[in-house]
């Protein structure tokens, strides 16, 4: 039995640790073969100080003794030869895990397994990388997962393999340019091609579309750069909307008439095979305005000419 101490669990340790129940060979049998109580914290402080939680486990242990050496052989599943004790207060999962394993209910290959999942739940959000057409971060987090994704339950397999679907999608959403060459000083995006389902340019009846580059979801959200009448977005480079840690741009088009959204896509500098560089086209992907935008389900096309 696993409990935390926030909901009265250590009562309840000390009732269920003394409960026998009839044995089918004979007798009677303990319950539970051990309780572990989680210790829950409050902002900065415990539910239950370090000294009354060690006074609790004494006072339990002595109670209700370790496994009798005459039955710590039956289960034992590592070469510990330590008591098999029937009461824990953890502060997390690795915390219990390491003493399950001193104790002898779990072998070493079991805590490591535990400490791998341990680990697993603290990666990040796969399904939130997508949502939030994040490329930069779904990479990291694919690359993340692959290292126990063979230990991984239905639902984070279901999660890892939708991340990868997910991928090619993402990808098509980003203007990817490489590193500059050394001494550059600006780099210009040339509006060549827009369009989307009620509007589409070049056209005889359609001024030039303006490119806005601004940071999102990051604490200088709002700063921007606009492109000129002649649709070049001119960039100062280094540019910290683009090569600041954990900074992320995005380019949202819009009708330069009339000012309405055509679509957004977005910005990432990144030293790859597939990277734009100086004289290339670059493509991408429009996608609606929103924090979640469905990268499987663009609403037009963006075209660039790259150069520094």
């Amino acid at each position: 039995f696993i409990g935390d101490d926030g909901q009265a669990d250590v009562q309840v340790a000390d009732t269920m640790l003394e409960t026998r129940v009839a044995n089918p060979r004979g007798g009677q049998t303990e319950l539970v073969a051990f309780v572990a109580v989680h210790a829950v914290q409050l902002r900065e402080s415990y539910a239950v100080s370090p000294g009354s939680r060690e006074g609790i486990v004494q006072q339990l242990r002595r109670k209700h003794p370790h496994v009798p050496e005459d039955r710590q052989a039956v289960g034992r599943t590592s070469q510990s030869r330590a008591p098999r004790h029937r009461f824990f207060y953890f502060l997390d999962y690795e915390d219990l895990a390491q003493q399950l394993c001193e104790s002898g209910w779990i072998d070493p290959s079991q805590k490591d397994a535990i400490l791998r999942g341990v680990h697993r739940d603290r990666l990040p959000d796969l399904s939130a990388c997508v949502e939030a057409c994040d490329l930069r971060a779904l990479r990291s987090a694919i690359a993340a997962w692959s290292q126990t994704a063979y230990e991984a339950d239905e639902t984070e397999m279901e999660a890892f393999a939708n991340a990868g679907a997910g991928l090619p999608d993402v990808m098509r959403a980003h203007v990817q340019l490489a590193l500059p060459a050394e001494g550059t000083r600006q780099i210009c995006l040339q509006v060549l091609n827009v369009h989307n389902a009620d509007f589409r340019w070049p056209s005889a009846d359609q001024a030039i579309p303006r490119l806005v580059l601004q940071e999102v979801g990051g604490q200088r959200s709002g700063v921007r750069c606009t492109s000129g009448e002649d649709g070049v977005l001119t960039l100062e480079w280094p540019c910290p909307l683009l090569f600041r840690n954990g900074s992320r741009a995005a380019i949202d088009v819009r009708n330069q008439l009339t000012g309405a959204f055509v679509g957004r896509c977005f910005v990432l500098v990144e030293d790859c095979f597939v990277a734009s560089r100086h004289g290339a086209v670059a493509e991408a992907a429009l996608l609606s305005w929103s924090d979640n935008p469905n990268a499987s389900r663009p609403v037009g096309e963006l075209v660039v000419s790259v150069r520094w």
